[in-house]
């Protein structure tokens, strides 16, 4: 059940997920803004203060994985050598564990990239917004059609983490 939430929540996201150049499928950018008003988002919050509008995710016990951006590299490029994933992060304690997370992985489940960073080497004061920032080169036929790309959050502790506009960007 779990499983199937997480999958629902990319789905919804990849939909509600806005380019930033409409030219091209290399940019993509989620505020969190365009998906108010949506049933199913459990994990949206507005109860504290969003780093831009009014609503941001929150990850936690409940919601372990945030909602993220996924797609088939198919449909992103035929040719991306580079990915640059960044999102603002906030935490009212500094008592948590997790990460933000760059994956593509193929349709047999094995990761041909995997990168994060730990919420600790990001956040390193309570109550502010920081920028995260991941930068990796594609490994050779890592970008083959059929393999998936996500970038999420996964909250493997119960300290609620929140975040808000994602940005993605490829380099061919």
């Amino acid at each position: 059940m779990r499983r199937f939430l997480f999958v629902t929540a990319y789905c919804v996201l990849l939909s509600a997920c806005s380019r930033v150049h409409e030219a091209d499928k290399l940019h993509y950018s989620q505020n969190f803004e365009s998906v108010k008003g949506w049933f199913g988002l459990g994990s949206l919050d507005n109860s504290v203060k969003a780093h831009s509008g009014n609503y941001s995710i929150r990850t936690d016990a409940q919601y372990q994985y945030s909602f993220g951006f996924a797609s088939l590299a198919s449909e992103i490029s035929k040719g991306a050598k580079k990915v640059r994933a960044s999102v603002w992060l906030s935490s009212n304690s500094k008592d948590f564990n997790g990460e933000f997370c760059v994956q593509i992985v193929n349709p047999s489940g094995e990761n041909k990239l995997w990168k994060s960073k730990k919420f600790e080497d990001i956040i390193k004061e309570s109550n502010k917004w920081t920028k995260a920032v991941i930068e990796a080169d594609i490994p050779k036929g890592a970008f083959a059609p059929e393999n998936s790309v996500k970038v999420f959050l996964w909250n493997k502790g119960t300290v609620p983490v929140y975040a808000d506009d994602f940005e993605l960007v490829f380099t061919e």
